[in-house]
């Protein structure tokens, strides 16, 4: 059978429309709340994670990223290298819009791309649906990593970098990464202005 959609996501379409009209404030009805008799309230016991930063006094040593005078390729391998010495991040890829990656460091796992290419499909939607035009930034956390996903609009296109790290990453950090990607797409020999 013949399709037309080049979409390698999962995402139902109908699904995530839905949702999104309820975050942007529709009509669809709240369900009612469930009222409970009191009593004796049983607490949860106290499992409190201490996040520990993954950045470190290494990360302030590490200088702002200045892209090589050099093709995109050049630019954008030497973006990986400075994100893995930045974050110390474990994997770290470049995707277009589309989630087709662009570039990526040794040892990123295909299957992580294809699932943040995904995230990052589902993003460009939700950006759509509520009219935001700029980059900006996911964590998702799973049980022993945290997946980052920032992205930027550049003059080639909107382009998104995933970082798998053992913990999360700080607004500033990520900041950093957003704009360290920025200036890795600005065209050599134009001036890098700030995304913040």
């Amino acid at each position: 059978m013949a399709t037309t959609s080049r979409s390698l996501s999962w995402i139902d379409r109908a699904r995530f429309g839905s949702l999104l009209d309820v975050a942007r404030g529709g009509d669809t009805p709240l369900p009612p709340a469930v009222a409970r008799a009191p009593g004796k309230v049983q607490e949860a016991p106290a499992t409190r994670r201490t996040l520990r930063p993954v950045m470190t006094g290494a990360a302030a040593a590490v200088p702002a990223f200045l892209p090589p005078e050099s093709q995109l390729d050049t630019r954008l391998a030497a973006f990986l290298s400075w994100v893995v010495e930045r974050t110390g991040c474990s994997a770290v890829f470049v995707a277009d819009e589309g989630g087709l990656p662009v570039a990526e460091s040794a040892g990123t796992d295909p299957a992580r791309v294809a699932a943040v290419s995904a995230v990052l499909a589902m993003l460009a939607q939700f950006r759509q649906a509520v009219g935001r035009s700029t980059g900006g930034w996911v964590s998702v956390h799973f049980d022993d990593q945290v997946m980052h996903f920032v992205e930027v609009q550049s003059d080639w296109g909107r382009f998104g970098a995933g970082l798998l790290t053992p913990d999360s990453l700080s607004s500033r950090d990520l900041l950093d990464v957003r704009e360290a990607l920025l200036r890795a797409f600005v065209p050599v020999g134009q001036a890098t202005g700030s995304v913040r």
